[in-house]
């Protein structure tokens, strides 16, 4: 039987280079997609006020317009 020896990262040693360069770009990687998400957050609560906002006047112009019929 083959044993498939995994490598973990060591965190009581100083890392390599490589080990770096990769906890470096794996920090980068993970901001982006959190500014990411959050950008997409706040355009979602943008958008959803926005509709709301349009909901509700079209509601006040139906309600305005039902208060007087044409004759």
């Amino acid at each position: 039987m083959t044993t498939i020896t995994i490598p973990t990262l060591d965190v009581t040693v100083r890392p390599t280079r490589l080990e770096a360069a990769l906890w470096a770009a794996t920090t980068s990687v993970q901001a982006a997609v959190a500014a990411r998400m959050l950008r997409r957050a706040d355009q979602a609560v943008a958008r959803s006020a926005v509709e709301r906002r349009r909901n509700d006047t079209r509601a006040d112009v139906l309600a305005h317009i039902a208060r007087h019929p044409r004759s």
